[in-house]
C-alpha cells in the first residue's frame, strides 16, 4: 500500500472529473425486451447493441439478470464500453435513480458463457473489452464472469489475456476506465484470469474501488489482475477490494511487469486471502 497523500491525491483527480461531466442519453436495458431502450417499459434488450449505439457521456441502465455478449457461437465477442461511456447494474426496473439500487438483490451478470452452458472452452476468450477509454467509462454494479481465455496467439493478445477484463491503452493512448462495485468471478485465462492492463507502448491506469476478484485463474501470470507495462505506465489504483481464491503459476492476486516501462500499482485497504500459486515471481516482475 502506497501512503495516503498518494492515495488522496488519485481520488481528488477521479472526484473532480467525475461530478462536471454530463450525459447526453440514458439508455434502459433488461432481459426479454423488445423497445427502444428510452425507458423501463420500452426497455432494449440486447446490452451489445445498446453499447453500438451508445455515445460518450451516455449512461445504461441494465436491470438484473444474465447477459451474453453475442447469441451466437464467437469466441471473440465481448462487450465492448465505448470510450465516456456510463454502465450502471443491479437495477429491479423501476428505479429513476441511479442511488436507489440495491446491488445485493438484483445482480447483474456479464457472462462470457455464450456456447454450452455445460463446458467453458467454448466461451469468450474476454467478456468486456475496452480500448483508450477515458475515466468517465464506467462499469459500476456488474458481476463479470465465466470468460475463457485460451486461444492461441502473442503473449498479452486478446485471445489468450484478460478474461474477465482485457483493457488497452494502445498507439501511446490512455485506457483508464473506473470500476467500481463489480466482481470479477470464475474467469481463466493465459495471463490475467480477472483483468488484463495491458500499457504496450501506451498507458493503463485505470481505478478500481469497492470490488472482488474471486476464484480467477490464470494457466501462467497474474490470476486476478496482470499490469503490463511494456515501454508504457501500468499503474493502476486499486481500493477497498478483495482478493480471493485466484490462482496462477505466477502472481496469484496481481501480477507486475514494466519491462522497459513503469508498473507502479496503488493499493490500499485491500484484502488478500487463499490465493495461490506455485512458483516465484520472475526476474523483472513483482507479485502479490
Amino acid at each position: 500500500c502506497k501512503n495516503e497523500m498518494v492515495v488522496n491525491k488519485y481520488i481528488l483527480v477521479v472526484l473532480l472529473f467525475l461530478p462536471v461531466l454530463g450525459f447526453s442519453k440514458i439508455w434502459y436495458v433488461a432481459t426479454g425486451m423488445k423497445g427502444d431502450g428510452t425507458s423501463w417499459s420500452a426497455a432494449h434488450g440486447n446490452l451489445a447493441k445498446v453499447l453500438s449505439l451508445s455515445k460518450s457521456g451516455d449512461q445504461i441502465w441494465v436491470q438484473h439478470g444474465t447477459y451474453l455478449p453475442r447469441i451466437e457461437n464467437d469466441r471473440a465477442a465481448s462487450f465492448i464500453i465505448p470510450s465516456g461511456v456510463a454502465l450502471y447494474g443491479g437495477f429491479e426496473g423501476t428505479e429513476d435513480q441511479v442511488d436507489q439500487r440495491d446491488l445485493s438483490i438484483y445482480q447483474t451478470i456479464l457472462s462470457g458463457n455464450i456456447g454450452d452452458e455445460a463446458i467453458q472452452t467454448d466461451n469468450s476468450y474476454s467478456v468486456v473489452l475496452t480500448i483508450n477509454a477515458e475515466s468517465s467509462t464506467i462499469l459500476d454494479g456488474f458481476i463479470i464472469a465465466n470468460g475463457y481465455a485460451d486461444g492461441i496467439g502473442l503473449p498479452g493478445s486478446p485471445q489468450r489475456a484478460g478474461a474477465g477484463w482485457y483493457n488497452q491503452g494502445i498507439d501511446g493512448g490512455a485506457s483508464n476506465p473506473t470500476i467500481v462495485n463489480c466482481i470479477f468471478q470464475n474467469n481463466f485465462a493465459l495471463e490475467g484470469g480477472g483483468l488484463y492492463n495491458n500499457a504496450t507502448d501506451g498507458r493503463c491506469n485505470p481505478y478500481i474501488r469497492n470490488s472482488a476478484f474471486i476464484n480467477n485463474r490464470a494457466d501462467l501470470d497474474g490470476g486476478a489482475i496482470f499490469n503490463n507495462g511494456l515501454r508504457g505506465e501500468c499503474s493502476p489504483l486499486i481500493l477497498d477490494s478483495y482478493f480471493a481464491e485466484n490462482e496462477a503459476t505466477y502472481g496469484a492476486g496481481i501480477l507486475n511487469q514494466g519491462a522497459q516501462g513503469v508498473v507502479k500499482p496503488l493499493i490500499s485497504n485491500c484484502s488478500f486471502s487463499n490465493n495461490s500459486s506455485t512458483a516465484s515471481c520472475r526476474i523483472g516482475c513483482t507479485a502479490v
